[in-house]
C-alpha cells in the first residue's frame, strides 16, 4: 500500500527517518486539538483528526490559508483548509474541529521540514 492512502501511513511516513521523499515533525500525536496553538499552525502544514480518545485518526487536511486574528475571531476561524473526501477548499479550520466533535476532537499536526527526490 503506497504510504499515502492512509491517515495513519501517511503519518508513519513522513515522520520517519529516511533520505527520499517528504520529512516532517509530528505534533500532538494522542492529544485534542486544544493543546496545539493554532499561531503554530503554517501553510503547508497537515492536520490530522479523529472522534475520541482512542482509535484512528480517520481524516488528512492540508492549510492552505490563515489569516489574522481580529476579535472575535479565534485562531482556529482563521485558519483554512482543503480536502478532498467531500471536496472542500478553504474549509475554516473551526468548522472541521466542530465536525469531528469540538472538545472531543483529537487532532495532530505534521510540519513538513525537507523534500529530497530523485531527478
Amino acid at each position: 500500500m503506497p504510504n499515502w492512502e492512509t491517515v495513519s501511513s501517511f503519518w508513519t511516513y513522513a515522520v520517519s527517518s529516511k533520505t527520499k521523499g517528504p520529512v516532517a515533525t509530528g505534533y500532538n500525536n494522542g492529544s485534542r486539538y486544544t493543546s496545539i496553538n493554532s499561531a503554530d499552525v503554517r501553510l503547508g502544514n497537515v492536520l490530522q483528526v479523529r472522534n475520541g480518545g482512542s482509535g484512528s485518526y480517520g481524516h488528512s487536511v492540508f492549510v492552505s490559508l490563515k489569516g489574522t486574528v481580529v476579535p472575535p475571531r479565534s485562531g482556529w476561524d482563521v485558519i483554512y483548509v482543503c480536502q478532498h473526501t467531500s471536496d472542500w477548499k478553504n474549509r475554516s479550520a473551526s468548522n472541521l474541529i466542530a465536525s469531528w466533535g469540538d472538545s472531543n476532537c483529537y487532532m495532530r499536526r505534521l510540519a513538513f521540514t525537507t523534500a529530497t527526490f530523485d531527478n
